[in-house]
């Protein structure tokens, strides 16, 4: 009810129903089911606010929600990435007793940060991770969770990886989408890619590819 106990006024114009919410002398303000309007006017000569006219003007738009159909913001988010990283000074710790293991751990931490593992594989010496990457993680942030649980995980295997460490580098790559199948299909046939050539030289035509510059001092650590 308004400031002396009275209901808003109730009109119908057209096909949509107009409430009065509140009025002053000279403007009214009214509601319909798409939107806030604004009615210029003066009183009548008995003190009555008159009904909406032509001069109505619009103000908001969408102001009422109904409650049984709210609209709630999204952030979508589809992004994929392919990462590399090798062990410290390319020591071949990973053989084939670990590397099945190794790789089931390390896609588990990537679903632990709601980065969906596509496929996990590698050689001797090195892993390759196609994964999404979550919105609420960064790179940096994904790559010290992978490589510091992955490593306190490889100490407690057994004697031989004692001294298993990850180096301080990695690569991480855009994926086309259209181009997933062919990057995992590549991180399956690791062991047939590298009977003729080496981690460095992989390594190193992932960088051309992207055309990222380097300085060769400084990647192999």
């Amino acid at each position: 009810t308004n400031s002396i106990g009275q209901r808003p006024m109730d009109y119908v114009l057209g096909n949509a129903r107009w409430i009065m919410c509140w009025a002053t002398p000279d403007e009214s303000y009214w509601a319909t089911p798409d939107g806030l309007y604004i009615g210029q006017h003066q009183m009548n000569n008995v003190g009555q606010h008159p009904t909406p006219s032509i001069k109505i003007i619009r103000i908001f738009v969408s102001f009422i929600i109904k409650q049984n159909n709210p609209t709630m913001p999204q952030s979508l988010s589809k992004v994929y990435v392919h990462i590399v990283f090798s062990t410290k000074h390319r020591q071949n710790f990973i053989d084939k007793n670990i590397e099945e293991s190794l790789f089931a751990y390390l896609g588990q931490t990537c679903k632990n940060k709601k980065c969906n593992p596509i496929q996990v594989g590698g050689y001797q010496n090195h892993v390759h991770i196609l994964c999404t990457l979550s919105r609420t993680i960064t790179q940096a942030k994904l790559l010290e969770e992978l490589k510091k649980q992955s490593s306190k995980w490889m100490k407690l295997q057994g004697d031989a990886y004692r001294n298993f460490y990850w180096q301080d580098g990695y690569g991480i790559f855009s994926v086309n989408h259209r181009k997933i199948e062919t990057v995992k299909i590549y991180i399956i046939n690791q062991r047939e890619h590298h009977e003729n050539r080496d981690f460095k030289t992989e390594f190193r035509s992932f960088l051309e590819h992207y055309e990222i510059e380097y300085d060769e001092r400084y990647v192999w650590d």
